[in-house]
């Protein structure tokens, strides 16, 4: 596909409309254009490009409709991820995993170096495991209720545990996609973990710098009452260390070399399990059940699982920690994704995102291919009459 004017203005034309429509909704809903105004710029966008792709490039509509199919088809695993993330983080909330941990963790952190301890510790976690994805649910949900307990800003705090689970991630002989980086480019594995400790390294050494220097300006240690956090999440959850069996049993998974997909979803059941078992007053009060039974636990654990939970503790800080969303809480990402997806899917089916990279030889490579095709034909078509009779000339001419 040649690279022209007119394919540059055609393929600019939907991205410029998607930037301007996203910077209008941004500046009109403020923090709620997530919720669906960035959805229907990209709809808008991806129709744009549907109709340029058709009607400048003949793009078939069934190619259009191929090309977003596939692109929603490689999203398929991630979006499974977040839904069963919603799951575990609901589970493990009402389970008392959270809540214990949480206790736990705001009598040993120190809330000035709390993000550069939680950056470290998604750090290994991930490093030992492998994957990212799997650190942020578990693991990094929990320091992110700490965090808020110890009066850190939550944005921070998801900055911190994302750049440890992505930096363990990313130097983790057990990490698939590091695996395959080596595999196919035919390095050894420690050899490519070990050059890219050369641009990781000093990234992730300035990240904790910044970590450690931002928890003195942005938490005030004094006016951060941590005890009346634990004390208000003790009389609400049933916190004992049994509820840390989940986590363990977690880490045991991981170990296994188990699908994420797996890992998450076993977690969030024994999450349901600890719920039923150790925190039964509280998962039946989310349904408003007083009495137990059999049918109580089932709808209070699958609304547990899907839908939204609110706990009075009679904070309304700490109710906002201790509220969560469930599989329904992802659906706004989950129609982000998809929207995405499905304009980069018209996009590249539509060839706007394909390049001519038009490779000249260079000079001296071109003159000898030259000269050996023309020596290739003329031994091909001469006679041997007239190859004996060249080559007795050429003789005749040397000194």
């Amino acid at each position: 596909m040649k690279l022209t004017f007119r394919r540059i203005l055609v393929a600019f034309v939907p991205l410029v409309t998607l930037i301007g429509m996203i910077v209008v909704g941004v500046t009109v809903f403020g923090r709620d254009a997530g919720d669906g105004p960035s959805q229907i710029s990209l709809v808008f966008a991806t129709a744009i490009a549907a109709v340029l792709a058709m009607a400048v490039e003949r793009v078939p509509w069934s190619t259009l409709e191929r090309g977003i199919s596939s692109s929603i088809s490689k999203a398929g695993v991630s979006i499974m991820i977040l839904f069963l993330i919603g799951m575990l983080s609901g589970a493990w909330m009402i389970g008392g995993v959270v809540p214990t941990l949480i206790c736990y963790g705001v009598k040993i952190m120190n809330p000035i170096i709390f993000l550069a301890c939680a950056c470290i510790i998604c750090a290994i976690v991930s490093l030992m495991t492998g994957t990212s994805w799997t650190t942020v649910a578990t693991i990094g949900v929990a320091l992110l209720g700490i965090g808020t307990a110890l009066g850190v800003p939550a944005p921070w705090s998801a900055g911190a545990i994302i750049s440890g689970a992505y930096f363990g991630d990313k130097l983790s002989p057990l990490s698939d996609t590091t695996i395959l980086a080596s595999s196919s480019t035919g390095t050894d594995l420690f050899v490519h973990i070990r050059y890219m400790l050369f641009t990781t390294f000093p990234s992730m050494t300035l990240t904790l710098i910044i970590f450690l220097v931002a928890g003195f300006f942005l938490v005030d240690a004094t006016a951060v009452d941590t005890q009346g956090f634990a004390d208000g999440l003790s009389s609400t959850f049933h916190i004992t260390p049994w509820t840390l069996l989940v986590p363990l049993a977690t880490g045991v998974l991981i170990a296994l070399r188990l699908p994420s997909l797996a890992v998450l979803f076993l977690s969030a059941l024994l999450g349901g399990v600890s719920a039923v078992i150790l925190q039964s007053d509280l998962l039946l009060s989310v349904v408003g059940e007083k009495l137990p039974s059999a049918a109580g636990y089932y709808k209070a654990l699958m609304t547990t699982f899907f839908s939204s939970t609110h706990i009075a503790t009679g904070s309304e800080a700490l109710d906002r920690l201790v509220s969560t969303r469930g599989m329904s809480g992802m659906l706004t990402t989950v129609w982000l994704i998809l929207c995405a997806v499905s304009f980069g899917g018209v996009m590249y089916a539509g060839g706007m995102l394909k390049t001519s990279r038009a490779r000249r030889p260079r000079r001296g490579h071109s003159v000898h291919r030259r000269a050996h095709e023309r020596r290739r034909r003329r031994s091909v078509h001469l006679h041997p009459h007239h190859v004996r009779h060249v080559s007795r000339r050429l003789s005749r001419k040397r000194p």
